[in-house]
């Protein structure tokens, strides 16, 4: 495994699941009360892995309503930059909503083919997204493209 990548909670998830998923993803309408509410718990160990700190510049890929990128913004502060990507557009709509106001910048792409160029971020994060890739090969590989030498990718799946 390589240094930079911690992995938190592995576990696989079959390809039915990913469906089942993008599904879920079209209804993003209650997603905060339910499903983040209970995943919140996961962010602390997530941000230690990626040993988040003032200033980094960090991506959150697979978003969903923003949840993990709002923690995230807290920590990296004014100096620093939080950009988060989902592939759902319902998604993104209510992270656009929840976030309004707040230094975070959302963008809509597949992570599978992030859309920054290489070695521009100092983290990567990734929380319960991964596993729903349709090729999470392919998904860690564009991690490691878009993150800087010494970086981290933390990810956790369920």
């Amino acid at each position: 495994m390589p240094p930079n990548l911690v992995l938190c909670n592995p576990s696989q998830v079959t390809r039915e699941a990913g469906r089942e998923w993008g599904n879920l993803c079209k209804a993003a309408v209650g997603y905060d009360e339910s499903f983040a509410r209970a995943t919140s718990l996961f962010i602390p160990s997530l941000f230690r892995a990626a040993h988040l700190a003032t200033g980094q510049k960090v991506s959150d890929v697979a978003t969903g309503t923003g949840v993990v990128a709002q923690a995230a913004a807290e920590i990296v502060g004014s100096s620093g930059r939080v950009t988060a990507g989902d592939i759902s557009p319902s998604m993104l709509e209510a992270a656009r909503r929840k976030l309004k106001g707040l230094p975070i910048v959302l963008e809509m792409f597949d992570g599978h083919n992030i859309l920054h160029r290489d070695k521009h971020f100092d983290a990567v994060i990734c929380q319960l997204g991964l596993m729903f890739f349709s090729d999470p090969a392919r998904g860690l590989a564009e991690f490691f493209r878009v993150l800087r030498d010494g970086g981290r990718t933390a990810i956790s799946v369920s």
